[in-house]
């Protein structure tokens, strides 16, 4: 049966199911259960659209008002707004038709302006329909945004993905004043394709920061593969090129260089040597990243550096390798010839860090700082000076062209020993045109030139460096090394030994001394000689005890040295013994024992820790009890006390009873309940002892033999 077809309703105060429930804010589901359930819901034939002539179902306005109250606000908003919609669709039109005028007269033109534009128009609608005031909507509409709530379009996701109050009020002020020109600073001229579409922008600088070195040939051929025929041909991907890298030559510097960018482009305001104010307060030290190698000499060597930050003084050293040993040696040269500094800032490598190097700072007294891991601008004085050396003079010296035969080494061999050196990577073998003993000679006369050149910027003010040391000498006395020998035992590597019975055992061989006699066993820290390497020097926590000598090398006798020793060590003996002897006077074992058990006892009560909270009789444990206490008290003829005893015989008792100092509780009970109480303890040992079996049987003795109870005795 079909349903009834009722009269079809032209007011709006009718609404489908759907309308019902976006008014109410409930799902079409929920709001078609509820209206079925109260038989609110009628039938109504449609009379246009493509499902003209069907029947849907409606509801009265009353009816969904009554029920859902939120629908009817919601209404009454939409109702208040329309007039607001139309001057919206009025003013839209207009805007429409003038950003049509500016794009015909400013082809160019950005997603930016587009998305400004995208947003006034939807915060109108948003306010529209909230029918909230103006500044309440701005606020609403941006954490809408900020939520995700409102679905932005890709280029507006792309350009404008957040908003603020404040740049939505700047741009309907420029829109109202100025048009969409206003609103998009780049309608004025024309702008590249590229910017007009940001997925190939992106696409470009994905590709670009990743291959620096392709050509706008390439990067216009990867856009054509990657986006077709909307890609812009090379001329415009060569011009949006050369534009963004002006622009953008920090940031595209940093991605593809970053060490170079940091030298170009970081901050420089402070001073690292601002702090430095006296000579020989901080030394910088340093080695070259690459390997130099020496005409005639298979072997690689490093360049190492030290710059004292005060006057500007510097040295190098070739060494084999950049390892501690190599530094400590360019480190005697400079003390002995500039004297000590105080401080020295090293990076953080292993020839730095070594046990070696660290352990001959603290021996010297000198404080090494470190650098922060790859932070070479911390110690930037002795990289300058590894600068002004490479563009100095060592600019004339030729590389080493050998008998290369290949063009790329020819074109290679035509680069300055300088330029090569510069471009070095960690590693990297660069080739000198020369012997090491003429590039060292090179480098003493170098820095010995350089110390007279004055410096016209820094803290010199167009003075040198000999100048600075010797105004500095007149007025202040200059720290050095009175013992040249000293100082060459501290730059020999140290090593832990035990002294055995044959001596000190070091590459294969016995060192031996007298001293070393009364010390057998025992760990010490030597060094080689720098004089000869038969001897070395004994150190004992820090302090030196004697030369031990090889008797090969140094043809000593072993006889003669082991019979000092011997004796040594038989008086050292000898003295420890008195001294043991006399310790072992000190102490007793016996009273020590004694001592220990008087401690654990210290604080224990022997009756307390046995005392019960209830005593327990039976009847054969209370006749038990009775027929102890009897026996205790029988005549004096069974058992004597010391009242019936003789004068000499009770004085023995007694005696004998105060050497053993013990009291059994029953005498201790007999005693107390015969005289008076006088503290608060015996009072409740007392009460305590009346409720045992054995307190129950003295009473029940005491109630029927009274006389020999308040006489007392010893036996119970």
């Amino acid at each position: 049966m079909k349903p009834e077809v009722v009269a079809v309703v032209a007011t709006p105060e009718v609404f489908t199911v759907a309308e019902a429930a976006a008014l109410a804010g409930v799902s079409r589901q929920a709001m078609l259960k509820r209206l079925t359930s109260l038989g609110l819901l009628r039938d109504r034939r449609t009379e246009s659209g493509p499902n003209k002539g069907r029947i849907e179902k409606v509801v009265l306005a009353e009816d969904l008002f009554r029920v859902f109250p939120k629908a009817e606000t919601t209404y009454r908003q939409r109702q208040a707004a329309t007039p607001v919609l139309a001057q919206m669709e009025q003013e839209e039109a207009e805007a429409e038709a003038r950003r049509a005028k500016i794009q015909a007269e400013n082809p160019g033109s950005t997603s930016k302006g587009e998305a400004k534009a995208w947003h006034l128009q939807r915060y109108r609608q948003f306010q529209a329909e909230c029918g909230q005031g103006r500044q309440r909507a701005l606020t609403l509409y941006t954490m809408a945004v900020e939520k995700g709530e409102v679905p932005l379009p890709d280029y507006v996701r792309a350009a404008k993905p957040l908003v603020s109050e404040r740049s939505l009020q700047r741009w309907e002020l420029e829109l109202r004043n100025g048009g969409m020109a206003a609103l998009d600073p780049h309608y004025k001229g024309q702008i590249s394709t590229l910017e007009r579409h940001p997925e190939q922008q992106a696409y470009v600088l994905g590709l670009l920061l990743q291959k620096p070195h392709l050509s706008a040939i390439r990067l216009a051929e990867a856009l054509a593969a990657a986006f077709g025929k909307a890609a812009p041909g090379h001329d415009a991907v060569r011009r949006w090129l050369k534009k963004w890298k002006a622009e953008n030559a920090r940031d595209f510097l940093l991605a593809t260089n970053p060490d170079k960018a940091k030298s170009k482009y970081q901050v420089a305001f402070g001073s690292r040597s601002e702090d430095v104010i006296r000579l020989n307060q901080r030394w910088e030290t340093d080695a070259t990243k690459a390997d130099l190698l020496f005409k005639g000499d298979p072997f690689r060597y490093t360049l190492c550096a030290v710059v004292d930050v005060f006057s500007d003084r510097r040295r190098f050293l070739v060494a084999e390798s950049s390892k501690g040993q190599a530094h400590g040696l360019l480190f005697r040269r400079c003390v002995m010839e500039w004297g000590l500094p105080e401080q020295v800032k090293t990076d953080n490598g292993k020839d730095y860090t070594s046990r070696y190097i660290t352990r001959f700072f603290a021996d010297m007294g000198i404080d090494q700082q470190l650098c922060k891991p790859f932070s070479g601008e911390e110690k930037p004085h002795v990289e300058r000076g590894f600068g002004i050396f490479l563009h100095d003079l060592v600019e004339l010296i030729d590389g080493y062209t050998g008998h290369n035969v290949a063009q790329a080494q020819d074109l290679r061999a035509q680069k300055s020993f300088a330029a090569r050196l510069k471009e070095a990577k960690d590693g990297d073998a660069v080739e000198v045109g020369m012997t090491r003993a003429e590039f060292e000679a090179f480098t003493d006369k170098w820095c010995l030139a350089d110390e007279h050149r004055p410096r016209e910027s820094g803290r010199l003010k167009g003075r040198t460096p000999a100048e600075v040391v010797n105004e500095w000498a007149e007025a202040f006395p200059i720290r050095r090394v009175s013992n040249p020998i000293a100082l060459d035992y501290l730059l020999v590597p140290g090593a832990t030994k035990t002294i055995q019975k044959k001596g000190i055992q070091h590459q294969g061989r016995f060192f031996i001394a007298p001293e070393l006699g009364d010390i057998v066993g025992r760990q010490v820290e030597i060094r080689l000689s720098p004089e000869s390497a038969g001897r070395i020097a004994v150190f004992r926590d820090g302090v030196f005890v004697c030369h031990a000598l090889d008797p090969e090398l140094e043809g000593v006798s072993r006889a003669e040295v082991a019979a000092v020793a011997r004796a040594r060590q038989r008086a050292s003996d000898t003295a420890k013994r008195v001294i043991h002897r006399e310790l072992k006077k000190q102490v007793k074992p016996a009273a020590v024992l004694e001592s220990i058990l008087d401690a654990r006892l210290r604080g224990v009560d022997p009756v307390s820790a046995f005392q019960v909270s209830e005593g327990v009789e039976t009847q054969a444990m209370a006749a038990a009890a009775a027929a102890s206490a009897a026996e205790s008290l029988l005549p004096a003829q069974a058992i004597a006390t010391p009242e019936d005893l003789p004068p000499q015989e009770r004085a023995r008792m007694l005696a004998l009873m105060a050497k053993k100092a013990i009291e059994m509780p029953v005498d201790r009970f007999i005693r107390l309940i015969n005289t008076p109480i006088r503290s608060m303890e015996d009072q409740e040992w007392v009460d305590h002892f009346s409720q045992t079996p054995e307190g129950r049987g003295v009473l029940r003795c005491l109630r029927d033999y009274p006389k020999p109870l308040a006489q007392g005795t010893t036996g119970l």
